[in-house]
């Protein structure tokens, strides 16, 4: 067997004045939530999730997932040290930054939201989503210096 790992998905704040728990979270916010983890675990890859072990626990909403190392050191691993940069979205799993998107404009439309991704063990990084937070795309360079000879008759210099 696979060694695990966990990681951590915490939803904090407050929602109409009532503080965010596994006891007065709202079953479309518990949907919503749980389904964007979901989401951000399996990527664009569609990895299988039959094995995630979940459990919920105190601490606002905590969704923590134990997940093989192997899962943990894949493009999973890699893109939560990528989202360390707020503007490297782009070179992130569009799955996976599509929730993060999700994330942060509904953390910025309600400013006592707040996401956070806790991964344990793996020396990878915790990651914050909130209204202060600005993920971007940032400067892709999708252009590259290249050569090029043309050979042939110039048959009109125009004038």
């Amino acid at each position: 067997m696979d060694a695990l790992t966990a990681i951590g998905f915490a939803l904090r704040g407050e929602v109409d004045g009532v503080v965010i728990t596994p006891k007065t979270i709202g079953l479309s916010q518990f949907n919503e939530f749980n389904q964007q983890v979901e989401a951000f675990l399996a990527g664009s890859e569609r990895t299988k999730l039959n094995q995630v072990q979940v459990e919920i626990r105190e601490g606002s909403y905590l969704f923590r997932a134990v997940i093989s190392s192997a899962l943990a050191l894949s493009t999973l691993g890699q893109d939560i040290r990528i989202l360390e940069r707020q503007d490297a979205l782009g070179e992130v799993d569009p799955k996976r930054a599509e929730v993060v998107r999700k994330w942060q404009a509904r953390a910025k439309a309600s400013p006592r939201l707040e996401f956070e991704i806790r991964p344990e063990g793996q020396a990878l990084p915790s990651i914050r989503v909130n209204h202060e937070t600005d993920y971007r795309e940032g400067n892709i360079q999708p252009w590259v210096t290249v050569e090029k000879y043309l050979r042939g008759e110039v048959v009109d210099m125009g004038g």
